[in-house]
């Protein structure tokens, strides 16, 4: 049998020593091999619980690196979440994504992505911005209900530089360029 994870909130009023009335909430999907009822000297035990998640309220959004170069492909997770922010593994979606504000350019984000059961509610997306800018703001919008969205903001910093090519044109005394070196 399983104790109730702490996080679970649970109430219930007892006449008599009997209830079916106790109500308690889970934060988390989970299978439990049975929930036990103890009042320090009597306990019983339900048979097994399957917690399935609630519908997707939410879309968590990340990058990695967490200030990408511009220029520089990264990644943007997507995230479907429950409104305890936990993974909605059979979310069906489709999200599209736009500039909030700070938009290096506006050919940098992802096409309009649907989750199929096989993501888990999890979509990493290879994305590029082409310029360097403090505080881009990305929002995620399910199609579907507006409601239900994420946004992340996070720094695009310059590209470093791998290396400096300098060319060189051969001049004679007088300052002239010339084709050969003297």
């Amino acid at each position: 049998a399983t104790v109730l994870p702490s996080n679970a909130d649970v109430v219930g009023a007892f006449t008599n020593g009997v209830s079916s009335a106790i109500n308690f909430t889970l934060k988390k999907a989970e299978i439990l091999a049975g929930i036990v009822a103890s009042d320090g000297t009597l306990s019983g035990t339900s048979a097994t619980l399957t917690i399935n998640p609630s519908s997707t309220n939410n879309l968590g959004l990340s990058v990695n690196p967490a200030s990408p170069q511009a220029n520089t492909s990264f990644n943007l997770t997507v995230t479907a979440r429950v409104i305890f922010n936990n993974t909605t593994p059979s979310y069906a979606g489709t999200v599209v994504f736009s500039f909030v504000s700070g938009a290096p350019n506006t050919t940098g984000l992802p096409n309009n992505q649907t989750f199929v059961v096989g993501d888990a509610g999890v979509r990493v997306l290879p994305i590029t911005l082409g310029s360097s800018q403090i505080g881009v703001h990305i929002r995620a919008t399910d199609i579907s209900s507006s409601a239900i969205q994420g946004d992340i903001t996070f720094d695009v910093v310059p590209q470093v530089l791998s290396g400096i090519t300098v060319n060189a044109v051969p001049v004679n005394s007088l300052g002239q360029a010339t084709d050969s070196y003297l």
